[in-house]
């Protein structure tokens, strides 16, 4: 039997890569062919396309298996090659939900074929039995992957960039968490349109953006990638977007001090809030320099909302500028400073302890009751203080298998306080 190459089945095969091709090829040199290359009628291969190329670079008959396949019809052939290479190749989930995803037309196309044969006998025996596709689930247990991955490979697929595809091949990166970017990005295209139509209220806004709404004292948000630029210790725009909807209203001026990558600007701007933005060190055109150490500010706003680096935490990111290079001392006067001269109705204040020393020098350690004692020396009350914690994805296994050896906690709390201004008469 002659073999020949079906280019249709030759593309439902996913490519080695170099590496895996050399091991097969080293493998067959040095103990042969072991499993035989199988065909269907017209001499067509249907699984072994890696091994036939191989033996023709090595000038070696292929072995090949002693009857051709045959199928009910085209449609099952097609379902046999894929299931051949699903069952036989090593492929991370996002390649094996590619490739799964080949047989949906074909499992449609079979499902179809089979409801109108039997909705045809049921016509005759007047029943009214209801049929339906269930695609998503064939697909999903050929790839041995969920019903809902499946949906979320295919979306990526359709609406991911070439470098998510990519790194989701090599398994740099996790297929769900791309798919809900992707859901998000949709979603505010979507919001775009409907805002230019009409005005929306914050709900509207939050709802059509993708953004919760937490009605409690516990914000656990993860980053959103929409928003700002990509800069050390970005935060969630959520944290941003709950504490607009809770303590502001649309047209209110928003100062953000120490502005980094743009986060809360770019929040601002969705919420319908105007804003400043500032920072010793601007990335954007949006955001004029200023430096804190010598003097918040000098403008009214309805809110200050003030993420500072947490002392000398991301000191070597933040560079020689930034106010984690200055001393304990130095460092909470420019916050005493800045609750003196600061002229705003209410300041949110996301901040954490910071207790890197606590073993050795304790008294560098800051704590969240220091920043509020400064605060209320200068009139300022505390409205609410709402949880933040980070992700704990930020701490590396490594990192935590250290903090048990040497009994060191970690630290993953943050707080948002919310400071009121008191009217003195």
């Amino acid at each position: 039997m002659k073999l020949k190459i079906n280019k249709e089945y030759l593309d439902m095969v996913p490519p080695q890569t170099q590496e895996e091709y050399e091991e097969l090829k080293k493998n067959i040199v040095e103990n042969g062919q072991h499993v035989p290359i199988c065909y269907n009628e017209e001499g067509e291969i249907l699984d072994g396309h890696h091994r036939f190329k191989i033996c023709n670079e090595l000038g070696i008959i292929p072995k090949i298996e002693e009857k051709p396949r045959v199928f009910e019809s085209k449609l099952y052939e097609k379902l046999f090659v894929i299931d051949m290479n699903l069952q036989r190749r090593q492929l991370i989930p996002y390649v094996r939900g590619i490739l799964a995803l080949k047989a949906k037309p074909i499992i449609e196309a079979i499902a179809k074929a089979k409801i109108d044969t039997a909705r045809h006998r049921l016509a005759s025996q007047n029943s009214d039995e209801p049929f339906g596709l269930r695609t998503d689930e064939e697909v999903g247990k050929r790839a041995r992957l969920s019903r809902d991955t499946i949906r979320n490979i295919e979306l990526i697929e359709k609406n991911g960039s070439k470098n998510q595809k990519m790194l989701l091949s090599q398994g740099k990166i996790q297929i769900n968490p791309v798919a809900s970017e992707i859901k998000k990005k949709i979603k505010l295209a979507k919001y775009e349109a409907k805002k230019g139509k009409q005005a929306l209220t914050d709900l509207e806004i939050m709802e059509g953006v993708g953004w919760s709404i937490r009605p409690y004292d516990v914000w656990n948000f993860r980053l959103d990638e929409r928003f700002g630029w990509k800069y050390p210790g970005n935060i969630p725009a959520e944290i941003v977007a709950n504490t607009l909807y809770f303590f502001t209203k649309q047209g209110d001026l928003i100062i953000d001090p120490m502005a980094g990558g743009g986060v809360v600007g770019d929040v601002c701007k969705r919420m319908e809030r105007k804003c400043k933005m500032f920072d010793i060190n601007p990335i954007r055109k949006d955001i004029q320099k200023i430096d804190l150490a010598q003097g918040f500010p000098d403008m009214q706003a309805d809110l200050v909302f003030w993420d500072p680096p947490y002392f000398k935490k991301f000191q070597q990111e933040y560079g020689p500028n930034s106010i984690s290079s200055l001393s304990k001392t130095e460092y909470l006067r420019v916050f005493s400073r800045a609750a003196r001269e600061i002229k705003a109705d209410k300041v949110a204040l996301l901040m954490s302890d910071y207790d890197d020393e606590y073993n050795g020098h304790p008294e560098n350690n800051i704590f969240i009751d220091e920043y509020i004692e400064l605060f209320k020396k200068h009139n300022w009350r505390v409205l609410r203080i709402i949880q933040c914690p980070l992700s704990t994805e930020q701490i590396a296994a490594p990192l935590i298998i250290n903090y048990k050896e040497n009994k060191k906690l970690g630290r993953i709390s943050r707080n948002l306080i919310i400071f009121s201004k008191v009217k003195l008469k």
